[in-house]
């Protein structure tokens, strides 16, 4: 190929990378648009969680599960953290100790079960002793596959419940410390409180209980059902669990998206890491804004079903834990107007061509002269 046509290849190749690099690179702008408030809102959550935590690594007594909530959101950010470390500790040495509140016939298998299931997504269970934290807990497994824990005042006792056993199965399952048979128990006695519309129930009895922290109301119920099914590795292929996750798909748009939504950010956060865990990424994502939009001004969360609306480490750390793990939704690259990239072409074109044209002159007029006649 003669010099004057492979540079005019050239040019052409250089001109087509130059737009193309355009292209994505105001593509990679427009996505990365959500950077700034995203970054901001867990810092500042961050923050509000290290500044909150007591000199024991403890945020309340008789809340451990807001710690064990707290101290993942902390060990997410970072591996080494030494707040995190201390509410481990402090998590890991209440567990241990047969004493504890949450143990015994009084005791309720939801705190237990987030503590463990915190320490073993977190590679802290090296702290427990396992086999007699296993043990404990197993305990409250009711021969219907339920976890005991909530107290029903029409019964007068505590009773079985879909958070008590999705929190336990959690705990257990992320520490391998749970038999297969229990644990389909546990998966079988889960699918017997789920609704025709997919959604889970508090009890046989109760639909739900505003007071019940760990899931007040029927979306954070089925969030937490859902992620306890997948610690359990049960698959969407069971057309049990698609309904769940359809009917948390569903409650994106009518309880996240709208003005009037009461500011359950709770549910959001849990909902946002249920789809995900299920690759429903598209649909996680689109909780974030709503996430971010609910903090207080102090940096932390507060779910609209509580009776303050003070921030609180249990919200805080799940929206927290959601704001990591969970992507935010891309912008979609805005179409591009004919007329701007027309300029924007000539305007990298024209010099290269005419470049080029000087470069090809003088090497036509250069042979000329050295070619005899």
């Amino acid at each position: 190929m003669p010099a004057s046509r492979r540079l005019i290849a050239f040019a052409l190749l250089f001109v087509s990378v130059m737009v193309l690099g355009a292209f994505l690179g105001a593509r990679s702008q427009a996505q990365a648009a959500h950077s700034p408030a995203h970054s901001s809102a867990l810092g500042s959550a961050l923050q509000w969680l290290s500044a909150n935590q007591s000199s024991t690594g403890s945020y309340g007594s008789y809340f451990e599960h807001w710690t064990a909530a707290a101290a993942y959101a902390l060990w997410l950010n970072n591996s080494q953290s030494q707040k995190a470390a201390l509410s481990y500790l402090l998590l890991a040495e209440q567990l241990n100790s047969s004493a504890s509140w949450f143990w015994g016939e009084y005791g309720e298998a939801d705190v237990p079960g987030a503590m463990l299931g915190s320490i073993a997504a977190s590679h802290n269970l090296a702290r427990v002793n396992l086999t007699g934290v296993s043990y404990r807990l197993s305990q409250f497994q009711a021969p219907n596959g339920g976890f005991r824990g909530y107290y029903d005042s029409t019964a007068g006792e505590g009773v079985t419940s879909s958070v008590d056993t999705a929190m336990a199965l959690w705990g257990l399952a992320q520490a391998g410390a749970m038999n297969f048979s229990a644990q389909q128990l546990a998966v079988g006695y889960l699918f017997s409180l789920q609704n025709p519309d997919g959604s889970f129930n508090l009890t046989e009895t109760v639909a739900s209980d505003p007071i019940y922290s760990h899931a007040p109301e029927s979306v954070s119920l089925t969030a937490l059902s859902v992620l306890a099914l997948g610690a359990a590795f049960v698959e969407t292929s069971d057309t049990r669990l698609e309904r769940g996750l359809d009917f948390l798909g569903n409650s994106v748009s009518e309880n996240f998206t709208g003005s009037d939504v009461g500011g359950h950010v709770y549910a959001a956060s849990l909902t946002a890491l249920a789809l995900d865990a299920y690759g429903k990424k598209a649909e996680a994502s689109r909780l974030i804004p709503f996430i971010i939009s609910n903090q207080n001004t102090d940096g932390g969360f507060a779910d609209g079903s509580r009776l303050s609306a003070q921030s609180n480490a249990l919200d805080t750390g799940w929206a927290s834990v959601a704001l990591q793990l969970v992507q935010p939704e891309p912008l979609r690259s805005p179409a591009l107007n004919p007329l701007v990239l027309t300029v924007f072409v000539a305007s990298v074109a024209v010099p290269v061509v005419a470049i080029l044209g000087a470069v090809v002159f003088f090497h036509r007029r250069k042979r000329r002269v050295l070619t005899p006649a």
